[in-house]
Parts: C-alpha cells; structure tokens; sequence
C-alpha cells in the first residue's frame, strides 16, 4: 500500500461540504489525532455543497464528511442495499464484494421477514470485516423541548421526527 511507509505516505484529504467558515471541530480534532498518533497528514476541504455531491456521485473524493445521510424507514435495506450493492448510485465509497450483493439481492426477494434480517445481518457484518466504511461519529440529534400541551412526540430510532400521533390540546 503507498499508505504503509511513513516517509513517502502521501496526505489525505477529507471534503468536507460548506464555504467559508471554520470545518467542524470534531474534523479538526480527528485530523489532528491522526496526525499525532499515526503520522498521518491531513487535508480539510471545504467545498460548495453542489460540487460535494457532484464530486461524491463522480467518486471522486478519498474522504468526506458531513454527506447527511439518514435512514428513510426503519429498515436495514435503506442503508446496507441503499449504500453497499456494488451497483448503486449512492455507493460513493465504490465498495464491491459479489458475496454482498449477492445476500443482497436474496434479501429484497426474500418474504420471510425473519430470513429476510438474516441475510442483511450476513452482509452486514461482511461489510464491516471488509471495513467498508468506518464512521467516525455521529450527530447528537436526540434533544426537542416538548411543551406540556403538546402529546403523542416520540423520537424515532432515524432522527427524522413523526408528527402522525401528536395532538395539540
């Protein structure tokens, strides 16, 4: 790997998306720790949100940050198809393992709910011994003010709240 020898490891750069301003602290200090623990040098780019995407769809970045993205439903299938089948549009990280997408394409067939986990349980976990992706945080979207008039406010496992149940009284 050319990322093995410390004297000629090249840098890595990490897009971030927004303009001007300061990157986030917590991309700050995850460079920094890289940099003093493993002696690896980090770029923070911050670019426009429309070229982010565009060079994120192209794969065209090492590494980013901030891509926002959130589970839809509650279901493994919006994040380990959605994100991992080796034909996907949203695959930016051009992860490719036919043993995967294979379990994959059983799943979205499969009508037992209990074999249908199971598969994506089995791709799931190849994906993370693959290291297909390692997350480095996560967004602490878990705090609303719920006024006492207010009833039926749940949060939800997606962060993306549901309003069907609340009443106002």
């Amino acid at each position: 790997s050319k990322y093995a020898d410390p004297a000629s490891r090249p840098r890595i750069i990490v897009t971030i998306p927004g303009t001007g301003g300061s990157p986030g602290l917590d991309t700050e200090v995850i460079s920094d720790m890289w940099k003093e623990t493993l002696g690896v040098e980090v770029e923070i780019q911050q670019v426009e949100w429309a070229t982010y995407l565009q060079d994120m769809n192209r794969k065209r970045l090492q590494l980013w940050a901030g891509s926002g993205w959130q589970a839809d439903y509650a279901d493994p299938q919006d994040f380990i198809d959605v994100l991992f089948y080796s034909k996907s549009d949203v695959n930016h990280g051009n992860y490719s393992n036919s043993e995967v997408d294979d379990l994959i394409l059983e799943a979205r067939t499969e009508i037992d709910n209990n074999r249908r986990f199971l598969l994506y349980n089995q791709a799931e976990q190849m994906i993370v011994d693959d290291a297909a992706i390692f997350p480095l945080w996560f967004d602490t979207d878990g705090y609303a003010l719920v006024k006492p008039w207010v009833k039926g406010y749940e949060f939800t496992p997606i962060i993306v709240p549901k309003f069907k149940d609340v009443e106002i009284n």
